[in-house]
């Protein structure tokens, strides 16, 4: 059984950001409550098993890069080539909880066809002109 390091500082943001108990997100997970609150009170020397970091990452929709601490950007991957990417440019400036929420969006609309996302897209337009003009 091999075990890696992971910032379990940012592991309780997510889980807070994501409005889950310890007990919520050790549900979704192969270890217990108190393994969760061991890792979040460990700070940036938090240990866990690397059969966990995936399936910890994905319950957190962040990368397990951002979970190890080798970038700052909650959803920046190295790419095939061992590049730094990021799905979405803007994404990196935006608060967490901002982000959480782009990233829930983003699973939703990924698999529209264009013209869906035309449609979508002229409707936020109206619905943020709407918007300004109540401002």
């Amino acid at each position: 059984m091999k075990f890696i390091n992971i910032n379990g500082t940012r592991v309780k943001a997510l889980r807070q950001a994501a409005n889950l108990t310890q007990t919520e997100l050790a549900e979704l997970l192969p270890i217990t409550k108190q393994a969760i609150s061991k890792i979040e009170n460990k700070g940036e020397d938090a240990q866990i098993r690397d059969t966990t970091l995936q399936p910890l990452a994905k319950a957190l929709q962040c990368t397990a890069e951002y979970l190890r601490g080798q970038t700052n950007y909650f959803n920046e991957f190295k790419n095939a080539y061992g590049v730094w990417e990021t799905n979405l440019v803007e994404y990196n400036f935006q608060p967490l909880e901002n982000r959480l929420i782009l990233s829930e969006i983003t699973n939703i609309i990924k698999d529209l066809s264009i013209n869906r996302l035309v449609v979508i897209n002229d409707l936020c337009k109206i619905i943020a002109k709407s918007e300004a003009i109540k401002d």
